[in-house]
């Protein structure tokens, strides 16, 4: 049996040659690849730097900010108009008229038009005594000399009645948008009282406190509330939680 001969007009590729065609293929594989994931990090770079923008001008006040978008390729989730999970954490924000410290904010579901609604959103952060302070005072059914502090594990609400000062010790409890309280102690003049014996708007305030949180974003209820040293460590959680807009 005679060896198998080349057709003399098929063009000849010695194995070397093969070999730099398949490298080259290769490399222009590669360099697509790369192309594409570079493209992809840009974008993801460049959403967070978005969604930390839109923070920082819908908020008064922002410091030690920090976003990041979860899920690889990033691209792809963009394509779907939906990203999966966004964390945002900051040292302290100003917002509404409230001031929040030590803020963690996860958000699923996010529109990647940056309009819309949240499909989840929960959120945990400190709130200090004074601002809660003010948030009693702001409110038209709470008196304006109350003070709010926060103190071993417990509020303490002072108020000042004849010229005495009406102290008592709660525990916090969350009830919707508003801070609702439990009473421990009441204490008058530094002796210590029952509720029921106190005239009717000093035991109704006591008993009835609520400290609203409107200032809260829309869409957005307590589900936790306890107290940590000076602070209030507050947690909300909402469903279908409209995008706040600047």
């Amino acid at each position: 049996m005679s060896a198998p001969t080349r057709r003399l007009d098929a063009p000849y590729r010695s194995p070397a040659r093969r070999i730099g065609l398949a490298l080259s293929a290769v490399l222009v594989v590669a360099v697509l690849l790369g192309a594409a994931l570079a493209a992809d990090r840009w974008a993801h770079a460049e959403a967070e730097r978005r969604i930390g923008g839109a923070l920082i001008d819908a908020a008064d006040d922002v410091s030690g900010l920090s976003v990041d978008v979860a899920g690889f390729p990033f691209l792809l989730q963009y394509a779907t108009g939906s990203l999966r999970e966004v964390r945002l954490q900051a040292d302290s924000v100003a917002y509404a008229g409230l001031d929040y410290t030590d803020v963690d904010v996860t958000a699923r579901g996010v529109p990647a038009s940056g309009e819309g609604t949240i499909d989840e959103a929960r959120m945990s952060a400190l709130i200090p005594g004074e601002t809660l302070t003010r948030a009693a005072q702001e409110d038209p059914a709470i008196p304006e000399n109350v003070e709010v502090a926060a103190q071993d594990g417990q509020l303490v609400v002072t108020a000042r009645y004849l010229g005495f000062a009406l102290e008592a010790d709660m525990v916090p409890r969350a009830q919707g948008r508003e801070i609702a309280v439990d009473v421990l102690a009441v204490r008058m003049g530094g002796v210590t009282v029952q509720v029921d014996s106190l005239p009717g708007f000093l035991g109704d305030l006591v008993q009835d406190l609520r400290i609203g949180m409107e200032a809260l974003p829309e869409g957005v209820q307590l589900t936790d509330v306890t107290v940590e040293d000076d602070a209030v460590r507050i947690a909300v959680a909402g469903q279908d939680v409209p995008v706040p807009q600047v």
